[in-house]
C-alpha cells in the first residue's frame, strides 16, 4: 500500500466517522427528548386514554370519588363533631367503592335515563301547524 492509498483510506474513515457522529448526535437528541418528564407524562396519559378498559376504570374511579365526596357533604355537612366526621368518612369510602365497582352498570342506567328524557323532550317539541288563513279554517 502506498501513501496515496493510505491517505484515501484515512479520509474515507474520517468521513465515515463524521457521518456516524451526526447520526449519534441525532439519536442522543431523540433519547433526551423521549426521557423528558413532560414527554413521559404525555405518553402515559395517551396510553391510559387510548385503552378502553383503563378509560372505563378511570371513569369509574372518578365517578366513585365524586359520589363519595357529594354523599359525605350531604350527610355530614360542615360539622366538627368527631363521630359525624368519622361516619362521613366511612360513608364516603363505602359510596366511593360501591360506585367505582358498579360504574359500568351505573353508566348504562344513566345513559338510558338521559336517552329517555331526551326522547320525551324531542317528542314534545314537534312543530305546530299554523294555518296561513286561520279564519277560513274556523268558518
Amino acid at each position: 500500500m502506498n501513501s496515496t492509498d493510505l491517505k484515501i483510506a484515512i479520509r474515507q474513515a474520517e468521513n465515515k466517522q463524521s457521518e456516524e457522529w451526526v447520526l449519534l448526535n441525532e439519536q442522543l437528541l431523540i433519547v433526551r427528548d423521549s426521557l423528558h418528564p413532560l414527554q413521559i407524562l404525555k405518553r402515559s396519559f395517551n396510553e391510559v386514554v387510548s385503552s378502553s378498559t383503563e378509560k372505563n376504570n378511570l371513569l369509574g374511579t372518578v365517578m366513585g370519588l365524586t359520589a363519595g365526596v357529594i354523599s359525605k357533604a350531604l350527610v355530614v355537612g360542615a360539622t366538627h363533631n368527631p363521630i359525624k366526621v368519622l361516619f362521613g368518612a366511612l360513608l364516603q369510602m363505602k359510596v366511593s367503592n360501591s360506585v367505582a365497582k358498579n360504574a359500568g352498570t351505573l353508566g348504562f342506567i344513566a345513559s338510558n335515563l338521559i336517552g329517555f328524557f331526551n326522547k320525551r323532550k324531542e317528542s314534545r317539541t314537534e312543530p305546530i301547524h299554523i294555518p296561513s288563513n286561520p279564519l277560513r279554517e274556523i268558518f
